[in-house]
């Protein structure tokens, strides 16, 4: 009974190989497209098994493919796929069955056993990285293929995103000279997007130019969309992150729409769009920041990846209105900014065509596969041009700033030289305002003491004594005719010869007195010349050195602040 079913089973496989064109696997493989070999089959409801397609009843639901690559767009519908594998030769073969597109969820690969069952493999990017039979960034499955027969693989793809069928097969000679071309090649477009960041991230630094801050910040999340879409993100950044692996696609393609529109928006160094399209850009750039938003609170992949694309392409059309801003301006506009706006347009470009490729409107093909690449490598190249010319425009501009930075510290020292002057002048007159102050105040304790004196010999040295000698000469007046009488009998007399004879005595003492209350109004008189003398030093006085003597200065001080170190009851002795 097992042998009567095996039997069947084997009929049925031979059945839709006669229907299929066998692709012939043998040793003198290097490379092949399996495009036209293949037949697919659409599972709508996603319910079919191995059992079910490989089954006789099920061939009239197979397709035959004309292209050597198949698109289907946005899909949540299973495709199988069939390949009839003929090795004639008389040694098994070994060869590697490549999945090119990289974005599949998940890919199911089966191959009949010697008793009929199917030995199922399982891969696709909703698995770690390091579960893949082979690392690399494309989906490779090792395929032995036995000696003088004709074998039907089966292949089922599930994605929640575009669905691309692009299969070939290699030898491991074969993949040695894939890998020995293709790889320098992604090397080199990430090595040029490497030196690219780095570069302007330098620039930024020096200059602090907010362009350059989005310039750089769009460099790095295109080239981890590119990195997504090729698969090396998976592989080497980030390839046990599921999360990255699936949805990181949709968010580098969101912030790198929103660093496009911000740097396109700034360049450069400011904002030249008109009012309007600048509006719109706007809008684009708040829409696109909320998708993100509720792709990442939502987490719903399919809506990430629809309005991913959705906005890249409004994006794309909007950078072709600046386009078309720029040309209607003509040599309004920068030379700068002309390069920019055709580099962003090729890129874009690129985009979009890769966009139409997602939805399977325009056919799989190595431009289309590679339109974001070639766009990328145009656009550097284009851009590269505009730093010599932004560096001599730079140039001219430092050179601009210099004279007129030199004209500014020129008018800020000349404004700064006539406000120390004012300074100078305000300090000068409060000094002397200061000291005229105190030397009044000292020429008036000065001229307290001068007062004194003269009110000293104006009201008691002179008068008492004048009065007495007044009155003498009055009573000799009138006793003149009598005066020996007067003088020798009288009392008053006599004590008029006394006082007479009094008068050296009284005049010494006076004059002794006149004399020392003189001298005292000498000293002082000559204080205030002294004070005088002092203040007239600092009238003129600048901002010079001088040597001074410290003892004189010392001692014109004292002569200064005298007085109040007298009130004060401070006594200064000098050695």
């Amino acid at each position: 009974m097992v042998r009567f079913g095996i039997l069947i089973a084997l009929l049925g496989i031979i059945a839709i190989e006669a229907d299929a064109k066998a692709v012939r696997i043998d040793k003198s493989l290097i490379k092949k497209d399996l495009g036209v070999y293949l037949s697919y089959l659409v599972d709508p409801q996603n319910n079919l098994t191995i059992q079910e397609v490989s089954s006789e009843s099920s061939n009239s639901l197979w397709q035959q493919s004309q292209q050597k690559k198949l698109g289907f767009g946005f899909t949540e519908k299973a495709v199988w796929v069939r390949i009839a594998i003929e090795n004639p030769g008389k040694e098994d073969v070994d060869w590697i069955l490549e999945q090119a597109y990289p974005l599949i969820d998940k890919l199911a690969l089966y191959i009949p056993d010697e008793n009929g069952l199917f030995i199922e493999t399982i891969t696709g990017d909703h698995m770690k990285f390091h579960t893949r039979p082979i690392p690399y960034h494309s989906f490779m499955l090792p395929i032995t293929s036995p000696k003088s027969s004709i074998q039907t693989i089966y292949l089922k793809y599930e994605t929640s995103s575009s669905l691309n069928i692009v299969l070939r097969a290699f030898s491991q000679k074969g993949l040695d000279i894939m890998k020995g071309r293709d790889v320098p090649l992604f090397w080199l477009f990430y090595g040029a997007l490497l030196a690219l960041f780095t570069y302007n991230v330098l620039v930024f630094v020096y200059t602090r130019n907010i362009t350059y801050f989005y310039y750089i910040c769009y460099i790095l999340f295109f080239g981890l969309t590119a990195a997504s879409i090729d698969g090396v993100a998976f592989q080497y950044l980030w390839p046990e992150s599921l999360w990255l692996a699936n949805e990181g696609l949709s968010v580098f393609v969101f912030l790198t729409i929103i660093t496009a529109i911000q740097f396109t928006r700034y360049l450069p160094g400011q904002r030249w769009l008109p009012p309007r399209l600048d509006i719109v850009m706007r809008l684009e750039l708040y829409v696109t920041s909320l998708a993100l938003l509720i792709m990442l609170v939502s987490g719903s992949l399919k809506f990430g990846v629809l309005a991913s694309n959705v906005l890249g392409g409004i994006c794309a059309l909007l950078t072709i209105f600046c386009f078309v801003y720029v040309l209607i301006q003509g040599d309004n506009t920068s030379s700068s900014l002309q390069i920019y706006v055709v580099a962003l347009i090729l890129v874009f470009i690129g985009v979009v065509i890769w966009i139409l490729k997602m939805f399977a409107i325009v056919p799989d093909n190595i431009f289309t596969l590679n339109s974001l690449r070639i766009g990328g490598f145009l656009q550097m190249v284009l851009l590269s041009l505009i730093y010599p010319d932004r560096a001599l425009q730079m140039k001219n501009e430092l050179l601009v700033l210099n004279e007129n930075l030199e004209k500014m510290v020129q008018e800020r020292t000349r404004e700064l030289e006539n406000a120390q002057e004012k300074v100078v002048r305000a300090a000068h007159k409060a000094g002397m305002a200061d000291m005229a102050r105190d030397t009044m105040h000292n020429i008036g304790n000065i001229m307290n003491s001068v007062n004194t004196s003269l009110y000293y010999l104006e009201h008691i040295g002179v008068s008492e004594f004048s009065e007495k000698f007044k009155n003498a000469n009055e009573l000799l007046r009138a006793n003149f005719t009598r005066l020996h009488e007067f003088i020798c009998e009288e009392p008053k007399g006599k004590q008029l010869l006394e006082f007479y004879l009094a008068i050296e005595t009284t005049l010494d003492r006076t004059m002794l007195e006149f004399k020392k209350t003189i001298l005292g109004m000498a000293s002082s008189i000559n204080k205030i010349d002294d004070v005088i003398k002092i203040q007239k030093k600092f009238v003129n006085v600048g901002f010079f050195w001088e040597t001074i003597n410290v003892t004189d200065l010392i001692d014109q001080t004292l002569i200064i602040y005298e007085r109040r170190l007298v009130e004060s009851g401070i006594t200064v002795i000098k050695d």
